[in-house]
Formats: C-alpha cells, sequence, structure tokens
C-alpha cells in the first residue's frame, strides 16, 4: 500500500503537467478552428455576394432580352406595315405614273 501511495505522489506532478498540456492544447485547438472559420466564413460571404452579382447580371440580361425581343416584334410589325402601305401606294398609283 506504501509503495501504490509513493508511486501515486511520484504521478501527481505528471499527471498536473499533462492537464496543464491538455489545457493549453485545447485553447489552441479552439484558436486554430477559430482562424478556419474566420476565411471560411469570409468565403461564403464573398461566395453569397459573388452569387448576387451574378443574380443580378442575370436578372439585367432577361430584361434587356425582353426588351430587344419586344423590339425585334415591333420592328417585324412595321416592316409589315410599310409593305402593306407600299402595295397599297402602287395600288392607288395613277395610270399614268405606271405607264410612264
Amino acid at each position: 500500500a506504501q509503495q501504490a501511495l509513493e508511486a501515486a505522489s511520484a504521478a501527481e506532478p505528471r499527471l498536473a503537467s499533462l492537464q496543464a498540456d491538455n489545457q493549453q492544447l485545447q485553447v489552441k485547438v479552439a484558436q486554430l478552428e477559430g482562424q478556419l472559420a474566420v476565411p471560411t466564413a469570409g468565403a461564403a460571404t464573398s461566395l453569397e455576394a459573388e452569387a448576387q452579382q451574378l443574380r443580378t447580371a442575370k436578372a439585367a440580361l432577361e430584361r434587356e432580352r425582353a426588351v430587344f425581343l419586344g423590339l425585334e416584334e415591333d420592328n417585324i410589325k412595321l416592316r409589315a406595315k410599310v409593305g402593306d402601305l407600299e402595295v397599297q401606294l402602287e395600288g392607288s398609283a395613277p395610270i399614268s405614273e405606271e405607264t410612264g
């Protein structure tokens, strides 16, 4: 029993040292995890900002496309109207101009 007490007494400083080391290592792990979390959060924030910019650009392109398609449709209608008016104009032209 005496030897067990002596062994336990001798182990106490080592045990205390290990506990202190473990505490220091836990603090270091927490610091390192915190440092890793910051760039990850920053990267996520950066990616979210980039995604928002892309969504904004896509919406702008969709609006421009709609405007373009509307203008293209108007152009087709105007060309058809010009064609119709030219045909009407030719049909109502005086005979002397047609032969002449």
